[in-house]
């Protein structure tokens, strides 16, 4: 009687081929839980990157109520704006890195341009370059437009072309 050769190269039933069959399960499910972890954890880092650009655009709109019901100056710092508006201190960090502060800059003391009136300065950025998953900052305006900075390019040109403003570049 021949016997016919399984699917795997083995004759059907031996042991070397059920080895082989529980090996390949396991590398499979082995891949399976990898890609897994590595989906969830972009999905964790896209939320959170989410959550900061939510968060400095709340920030922006606090800082125009600030000064719109007082000079129409800019508070002098986040902690003030904290501290007048009921806004939880925890709120001023980004998600991302909880020890890494949101650079505030206060245009009311700064050197503004002829480009003013466009409201493309930044007020608020990330302070760390790599609270997220790819290198870069989330900058919101004054008027309240967003974008992602990678290796803070725009930062740096903005400082080039405005250099009477201290613009701090995170690292």
């Amino acid at each position: 009687m021949v016997r016919s050769a399984s699917l795997w190269g083995c004759a059907g039933g031996s042991m070397t081929s059920r080895i082989r069959l529980g090996l390949i399960f396991i590398v499979t499910v082995a891949l399976l839980a990898t890609l897994l972890v590595v989906l969830t954890m972009r999905a964790r880092s896209a939320a959170t990157a989410a959550t900061c650009r939510k968060t400095l655009r709340g920030l922006q709109l606090s800082i125009q109520m600030y000064a719109s019901e007082g000079s129409h100056e800019f508070p002098p710092n986040l902690r003030t704006l904290s501290r007048s508006e009921d806004i939880p201190a925890e709120i001023l960090h980004c998600p991302g890195n909880e020890s890494s502060d949101y650079v505030y800059i206060d245009w009311s003391t700064q050197p503004r341009g002829a480009d003013w009136d466009s409201g493309k300065y930044p007020l608020l950025y990330d302070g760390h370059l790599s609270n997220h998953a790819t290198r870069g900052v989330n900058i919101v305006m004054i008027d309240g437009t967003q974008q992602w900075d990678p290796d803070t390019e725009w930062l740096q040109r903005f400082a080039t072309t405005h250099p009477n403003a201290t613009i701090p570049i995170p690292k």
